[in-house]
């Protein structure tokens, strides 16, 4: 396990399917490399250390917040921000429940 800016990464996983390639780090499920017929396809660092130390989202599948955002609220740069909740059990869910 290494730990890059504080944050632990611990591995790549890659999924072949003939000629096209997919490779995906646990540090936020983010794509590192997409090859298809030996060609990248996707925009990244060199440096799996680089995704912690720049601002941004850079090759996620998922965002900031995964999933629900408890009571509809959540902090951003030290202001409480409000969202509807649009599910009976008080979550809030951008892609819906």
């Amino acid at each position: 396990m290494n730990e890059t800016a504080g944050v632990f990464i611990n591995a790549n996983f890659s999924v072949i399917n003939g000629d096209t390639q997919l490779t995906i780090s646990d540090f936020g499920a983010r794509i590192i490399s997409l090859k298809v017929k030996g060609k990248e396809m996707a925009l990244g660092y060199d440096d799996l250390s680089d995704y912690a130390k720049h601002d941004g989202y850079l090759g996620t599948t998922i965002g900031r917040v995964a999933n629900r955002i408890e009571n509809g609220t959540f902090l951003f740069k030290g202001k409480r921000c409000h969202l509807y909740k649009e599910t009976p059990i008080g979550f809030y869910s951008r892609l819906g429940i």
